[in-house]
Parts: C-alpha cells; structure tokens; sequence
C-alpha cells in the first residue's frame, strides 16, 4: 500500500487503512511549522496547488502564525482527505519530491498531516 501524506512530527504513518476504518467520522488536516533538518524526505508545494485545496492553504496559513510545535487544523469529510493525500502524493511525484517528510511552502517548511480526528487506537489532540 503505498503511503499517502501523513505525517505526526515528522514521521510518516499510513492513511489509507486508517481512512477506511473510520469513514463517518470526520479527518483532521494539520499543519505545524519545523525548522527544515528534521527529515531528508522533502516535497516543495507551489501556491497555485495549495490554492487548489482551500483545507490546505487554511492549515499552512494558520500555521504560519503559530509557533513551531504547535498544530492548525481544519476539518474535512473523508472523501475530501482522500482526495488531498492522492494529490499531495501526485504533486510530490510530480515535482521530485518524496511526500512523507517536511513541505517547503513559501520559503518556510511545515509537517502535513491528514489522519481521523478519533478512532479506536487512539484519540487526535486538536
């Protein structure tokens, strides 16, 4: 299963599996600012594709504002996660990047992470 765009302080998780067990439930799209030497695996993201995908530019401008260590999150249906991990992962490709890793967006990296707001393993602080 390939891993999609998931990511909790830098380390990647899949989401594919997690999805489909919680497929009423909403999902969390988080960003958190890093510093940019946590990880080797890196993904430059354009503004015209963040502006595609309005919960993603609303995390990455969120987080913006906030200190590093700290989530802004938005909520999204399931289908809408999907959809954003499929396309982070296409776009990274596309770029030669590797999804999974810290995302450049201008000129500041952050962790992108699209995971269940709750689910039976554990619970998404917000």
């Amino acid at each position: 299963m390939r891993r999609r765009a998931v990511l909790a302080t830098g380390v990647a998780a899949a989401l594919a599996g997690c999805l489909d067990a919680v497929t009423a439930q909403p999902v969390l799209v988080r960003a958190m600012s890093a510093a940019g030497n946590e990880t080797s695996y890196r993904c430059r993201l354009d503004a015209s594709f963040v502006e595609a995908h309005p919960p993603l530019s609303t995390v990455l401008r969120r987080a913006a504002r906030k200190d590093r260590g700290q989530w802004a999150t938005e909520d999204v249906t399931v289908e809408h996660a999907r959809s954003l991990a499929t396309a982070i992962d296409d776009h990274c490709t596309s770029v030669g990047g590797q999804d999974g890793g810290l995302y450049r967006y201008e000129d500041r990296y952050y962790f992108i992470s699209i995971t269940p707001r709750q689910s039976r393993m554990h619970v998404v602080p917000r």
